[in-house]
């Protein structure tokens, strides 16, 4: 039962901090939406600051390991080469293993992060975004031709996260723009055509 109300407090928390950010946030209104007393908070988590740390940790963070095993798993059935790595990715976000709600919290939970950071950003950076990028920089630079900088091979890496977080996040604004919802696997060929033409330059 404890455990029940410890994971329910995450669940509640983990939706008013992706809205609200940790600073707007209320423990009352957390605890009203929980079901509990504020003295359960203390209980759990030591207070409003543990509880948001805790749900960067144990929710936040293990989500972002998901889906660098999610990537690291299609690269196994990508094609050869970088553009196994575009697709690796795009089907790492685009066949998301989490519900909307699960990507949404996620998503704002960074954004909040990022406008206004806390001591919970460091613990994305390191334990959770690193880890992915890492990932993608090695998987890449073993199938770019040697002699590519380091340098370049990780911005080349932003650049793709971005581009395929955008298609991601803006689907309903590409469907509005093109008059229908394009299917997935058209999106990934553009996705790939257009960041292999830009990894080109890398080699030039």
């Amino acid at each position: 039962m404890e455990r029940d109300l410890r994971q329910r407090l995450l669940t509640v928390a983990e939706d008013l901090f992706a809205r609200r950010g940790y600073t707007e946030t209320r423990v009352r209104e957390i605890t009203s939406r929980a079901g509990c007393n504020l003295a359960a908070v203390n209980y759990h988590f030591g207070g409003k600051r543990n509880l948001y740390l805790a749900v960067i940790e144990e929710r936040w963070v293990p989500r972002a390991l998901r889906i660098r095993e999610e990537f690291v798993r299609n690269l196994h059935r990508s094609p050869s080469g970088p553009e196994g790595v575009v697709e690796a990715l795009f089907r790492a976000f685009f066949q998301s293993p989490f519900t909307e709600r699960e990507s949404w919290r996620h998503r704002r939970l960074l954004a909040q992060e990022l406008a206004q950071p806390t001591e919970a950003l460091e613990i994305m950076l390191s334990r959770g975004l690193r880890p992915l990028l890492e990932t993608i920089r090695e998987s890449l630079q073993d199938r770019l031709p040697p002699g590519v900088p380091e340098r370049r091979v990780r911005l080349t890496v932003f650049s793709l996260l971005g581009q395929t977080l955008y298609f991601h996040l803006a689907r309903p604004m590409i469907q509005n723009f093109l008059g229908e919802s394009p299917p997935e696997d058209e999106l990934l060929r553009h996705v790939k055509d257009f960041a292999l033409r830009g990894l080109k330059g890398l080699t030039g």
